[in-house]
């Protein structure tokens, strides 16, 4: 997670895993909270510390899958679409995606920033506005 300049968290709440394993949460009836992102997104730069924000109020660690990592069979790209199929189209992700799992089937999931986003970073409440989505979703997976 060092390459997201703009998490300045060292004890973030981030565990990296490959697609495949993030697929064992869908086929496997797991539950957990899943950051789809790239350090090269401009997005997800300023995902990522809103995610980790909500996250550590929650006490919740979430799964970070860098989609950009170019170790994926087309067996894994054709499971993962299809349980993300809105997002995950040919092969390619619409990222930042943060998805809640709960014993294998989504309960929720967000795609991109906020509608009301302009310029190149977020206002305060735009903060806030993102960190309670992020909330919501994260407690979706736990209830």
């Amino acid at each position: 997670m060092s390459e997201y300049y703009l998490l300045e968290d060292s004890d973030h709440v981030f565990l990296e895993v490959s697609e495949e394993e993030a697929l064992r949460l869908y086929e496997e009836g797991g539950s957990g909270i899943v950051f789809y992102g790239s350090s090269d997104c401009f997005y997800c730069n300023r995902a990522v510390v809103e995610l980790n924000a909500a996250a550590k109020e929650l006490e919740v660690s979430v799964y970070y899958v860098d989609v950009y990592r170019g170790d994926l069979t087309e067996d894994v790209r054709e499971r993962t679409e299809s349980y993300l199929s809105a997002t995950y189209v040919n092969g390619s992700f619409t990222i930042p995606e943060v998805v809640a799992v709960k014993d294998g089937k989504i309960t929720d999931s967000h795609v991109s920033l906020l509608k009301s986003k302009t310029g190149e970073t977020l206002t305060e409440s735009q903060k806030k506005e993102l960190q309670k989505i992020y909330r919501d979703l994260i407690r979706s997976a736990a209830d």
